[in-house]
């Protein structure tokens, strides 16, 4: 396989190798800040190149009375469809002993070609319950729209210029804070609007740069460690290309940031570390 970058002198491997060891390394930095990880192996058979992105398929919605919801989320490739495995969603159908009080099932959208991606499609404020998407060919406006109307949310679409294919590479919203490349979004006015809704539900935001978002600095995510501190966890790399002030920024409303190394995935997946981690409420 013929490779460019910084991963152009790698065997297959080589890139297997180190991926391996790069999501190891994440797996490691959660546990050690308290996070409960629950691991699921893909091996090749199972034919899922993309499965260490698991947030694009499904999310988990808690509920005021303790209950949650589980929704299945229609997939554009054939490879990213066969991570919804069995086991998998029996796994998630029974958290914490319960079931889910709704399945929502999306998927059979897939046969209409049409796409909603999950948390990689949106950026969900889960505190104020609004949702960020970036309008594409894997993020349907009215399937989009559909999610919202269903889980209580309030949809703020926009378009963004290029092959911006997932929202979530160009967009973090945590508790406290919310880093927005707007040089991709197609209109200063789409982009004026996004930042006024952004600080009217009480965000700091920290604006990132085109080059910033290559370097997967709008892919990071907001967990709690294990004491219920807030935390950042972003890629080296990503932590590396944040300017001191955003960092400082950043951690006015987090208490700490986890930044472990990730740059074969990054380079060659096209996804980072929030990409890597499905959240579990």
């Amino acid at each position: 396989m013929q490779r460019e970058g910084p991963c152009s002198h790698m065997t297959d491997i080589d890139v297997i190798t180190s991926a391996v060891e790069e999501f190891q390394l994440l797996y490691t930095a959660l546990e050690k800040n308290g996070v409960s990880v629950n691991l699921f192996h893909h091996e090749l058979y199972h034919g899922t190149p993309d499965a260490v992105f698991p947030n694009n398929w499904f999310s988990t919605h808690r509920n005021g009375d303790g209950s949650y919801d589980l929704v299945l989320y229609p997939m554009a490739h054939p490879s990213r469809r066969r991570e919804r495995r069995p086991d998998m969603i029996d796994f998630l159908g029974k958290l914490g002993g319960a079931s889910p009080r709704r399945t929502i099932d999306l998927t059979n959208c897939e046969e209409d070609a049409v796409y909603l991606e999950g948390t990689g499609s949106m950026v969900l404020d889960r505190v104020h319950k609004i949702a960020y998407a970036v309008l594409s060919s894997r993020t349907d406006d009215a399937l989009f729209k559909k999610f919202c109307d269903e889980m209580g949310y309030r949809a703020v679409g926009f378009t963004a210029k290029g092959n911006m294919y997932h929202t979530n590479v160009m967009m973090s919203v945590g508790t406290g804070y919310a880093a927005v490349c707007f040089d991709h979004i197609a209109s200063e006015d789409e982009a004026a609007a996004l930042n006024k809704i952004l600080k009217q539900s009480g965000k700091k935001v920290v604006p990132i740069s085109i080059e910033q978002c290559n370097s997967m600095c709008g892919n990071v995510l907001e967990l709690r460690d294990g004491s219920g501190e807030l935390f950042l966890a972003m890629s080296d790399r990503a932590y590396r290309t944040f300017t001191p002030q955003q960092l400082y920024t950043l951690l006015q409303t987090v208490d700490h940031i986890v930044h472990p190394e990730y740059n074969v995935i990054e380079s060659l997946g096209g996804g980072s570390v929030r990409c890597s981690i499905a959240e579990i409420f």
